[in-house]
């Protein structure tokens, strides 16, 4: 016997549902619509997550902005996995944060970074989830730590300064952007463990495990 659809029925599967020949196959086409749009319903939300934690670089940034030595790069908070600590090696009389802002948007200098920290001010010159800067060398392809994904700090050590008060400054902001970018402290490392380099220069072992130790406090 041919399955016959009531009113209500067939006022309900009208515009979105096919002829059927009995109930039974009208329920087994609706689980099979019901698995498929949950299944839609979670692949939207995957790729919604993923884009946002990966692809979508946050916006409005209206900062300083170097117009040298940078590199476009769309960054997210979980796409920066490194905080690398440098110091300007620079000991003459007014380089602080402000004078390194004005050297390096003044031209191509061939290196810069995401902040200069002095015993005043924590400088931001960069937009660093929309550009990175050049601050601690790629090193080849296979580099664990490299300029895309890490974020450089530069601790001004002029000698009319106070440096002291400037590394606390520059704790403070690496305690905030860690915080921001969801790094732990085994990713806060200096320019030395990127490349090589003797940077920070006036910190020694000592002196950098302290800071290290220091950003576990309150």
């Amino acid at each position: 016997m041919r399955y016959i659809e009531t009113e209500q029925e067939s006022l309900n599967s009208q515009w979105y549902e096919p002829t059927f020949r009995n109930r039974k196959q009208r329920h087994r086409w609706r689980r099979r619509r019901k698995r498929k749009l949950f299944l839609g319903a979670v692949l939207l939300f995957l790729a919604v997550f993923l884009f946002t934690r990966y692809l979508a670089a946050p916006i409005g940034y209206k900062g300083l902005q170097i117009p040298y030595n940078r590199t476009r790069c769309l960054r997210t908070p979980y796409t920066i996995s490194y905080l690398v600590i440098h110091d300007t090696a620079n000991r003459g009389v007014g380089a602080d944060a402000q004078s390194h802002y004005i050297y390096f948007s003044g031209g191509d200098r061939g290196s810069s970074a995401d902040f200069f920290v002095d015993d005043i001010q924590a400088l931001q010159i960069n937009d660093y989830y929309h550009y990175y800067t050049w601050h601690c060398g790629d090193g080849g392809a296979k580099a664990k730590i490299n300029n895309r994904n890490s974020v450089g700090i530069e601790i001004c050590v002029n000698r009319d300064g106070n440096y002291a008060a400037a590394v606390e400054n520059a704790r403070q902001l690496t305690k905030k952007l860690m915080k921001e970018l969801h790094i732990d402290i085994d990713h806060v490392v200096r320019h030395r463990d990127a490349s090589g380099k003797d940077c920070p220069g006036t910190m020694s072992e000592v002196d950098w495990q302290a800071f290290l130790a220091s950003l576990n406090d309150d």
